[in-house]
């Protein structure tokens, strides 16, 4: 991990023991980074962007993105750079985690993206993925009177049946062509 682990508490670094991302089937990844995003949100009020790889031989890394998402053409590049890696590295599964916007898009409204409308909201999205295909989790974040983190809502999004999901992070491990 990077300088980030200093902002997080024992109790969210007690969560990356690596040994919990091991042997898993990819429901089991997804309930696992579910409860390590929520106790990191409530904790320090936001969730780091990341990958967490797992190898052919059960090796788990943990890739922080924070400074690496900061525009598309960014994110873009470290899709790119994750397909290149986890083809040399012999990744089989992989959760990807980050906050986000979205908004409801209705016939007619105008195309801008989620970060500049104002009815957008910030959500968790936590996408799991193997060979076979992904399963991903969408919570938005909830905010007090203040402002401040007080938690994740319930789960909006939840695909928990293997589906060819779209997206810059999912996929990475299938052949560019499928």
């Amino acid at each position: 991990m990077t300088g980030y682990e200093e902002e997080m508490t024992p109790e969210i670094l007690s969560l990356y023991n690596l040994e919990s991302f091991k042997r898993k089937t990819l429901s089991e990844t997804l309930e696992t980074e579910k409860d390590i995003s929520n106790k990191e949100i409530l904790s320090v009020g936001s969730v780091e962007p990341r990958f967490i790889a797992v190898d052919k031989n059960d090796d788990v890394r943990v890739i922080e993105l924070g400074p690496f998402m900061a525009n598309e053409m960014m994110k873009d590049a470290v899709a790119n750079a994750f397909r290149a890696y986890a083809k040399m590295f012999n990744i089989v599964r992989y959760a990807h985690v980050s906050e986000a916007w979205t908004a409801t898009m209705n016939r007619g409204d105008d195309m801008r993206p989620p970060s500049q409308r104002e009815d957008r909201r910030e959500i968790v999205a936590i996408l799991v993925s193997d060979e076979k295909g992904e399963l991903m989790s969408v919570r938005e974040i909830l905010r007090d009177n203040e402002g401040k983190v007080s938690g994740l809502g319930p789960e909006e999004i939840k695909i928990d049946t293997y589906e060819k999901i779209g997206g810059r992070f999912a996929g990475l491990l299938r052949d560019e062509d499928e």
